[in-house]
């Protein structure tokens, strides 16, 4: 079997050289063709006892499938393709650790990033790493740092382009790697301006549209939320809340069409509990 030598000797290095060879998208597909055909086979004879022989190979190929998920995918590594007994099977053989590429980052802060750049792992893993934490954090935080989608956005592109080889690994985490560090500068000018969460994130959303804008302004505009603390089930208050952003917003964009716009996003926002 092509595979297995991919999926023996479950060390760091064998991650990396299995997250090399399945770089190519054609390879992948075909790789996970075969898993699909393999598990259908397994439903069917599962639980004879002479597949026990087998069972070895068979869940390092299992978990050979997982890792190369999680690294190529933004989704959860167990997806509906896996029947509920091949889920079963990972869950018993596999820990979640043994899934991950060497110098996985699990949250996105200026260590882990610093730490990433010294790990001596390749930088193909680094590629995968970093874009999954970048995509990670827009798919958790956007909501409340808008800031975050126009970032979500490039590292796809970035990643969209490596995975279709127009661009190598190296010129793919440079590009990452100043991506993730507009991420985290941005929490660090958020610190400097002494705001908390929602203030910066009107701040961030207004100027996405308007140039001309202050803290203060951000920081006013946040205040008039707490005279409507139930507007997200309360149409009264909702209305009464965006007459108030209007009359506020409107002598920063001077146009009407601009201050509709920026207060329906600001409606959007989710709100940080202070």
């Amino acid at each position: 079997m092509e595979y297995l030598p991919l999926a023996k000797g479950w060390d760091d290095k064998a991650k990396e050289r299995a997250a090399a060879y399945f770089t190519d998208k054609d390879l992948r597909e075909k790789f996970f063709k075969f898993v699909r055909q393999l598990q259908s086979i397994y439903e069917i004879l599962s639980p004879d006892p002479d597949l026990r022989p087998f069972m070895e190979n068979y869940q390092a190929i299992a978990r050979l499938y997982g890792t190369i998920r999680a690294a190529y995918n933004t989704s959860p590594y167990i997806d509906i393709e896996l029947t509920a007994k091949i889920k079963e099977l990972v869950r018993r053989n596999v820990t979640i650790g043994e899934l991950e590429m060497p110098g996985t980052i699990h949250e996105l802060n200026a260590q882990q990033l610093e730490q990433l750049r010294k790990n001596s792992t390749t930088d193909t893993v680094k590629v995968l790493n970093l874009s999954k934490a970048l995509l990670k954090a827009v798919h958790e935080q956007s909501q409340r740092s808008p800031f975050l989608i126009s970032i979500g956005e490039r590292a796809e592109i970035v990643r969209a382009s490596f995975e279709n080889c127009q661009i190598d690994a190296r010129v793919a985490l440079a590009k990452l790697d100043e991506i993730a560090n507009e991420c985290i500068e941005a929490e660090v000018l958020r610190q400097r301006l002494k705001v908390n969460e929602n203030t910066f994130a009107i701040y961030t959303l207004i100027k996405q549209a308007v140039d001309r804008l202050d803290i203060n302004q951000a920081e006013t505009i946040n205040a008039i939320y707490s005279n409507f603390p139930d507007y997200w089930w309360d149409a009264r208050q909702e209305i009464d809340l965006r007459t108030e952003l209007y009359a506020t917003i409107y002598p920063i964009t001077s146009s009407v069409e601009q201050t509709i716009e920026v207060t329906n996003n600001l409606l959007k926002l989710e709100r940080v509990e202070s």
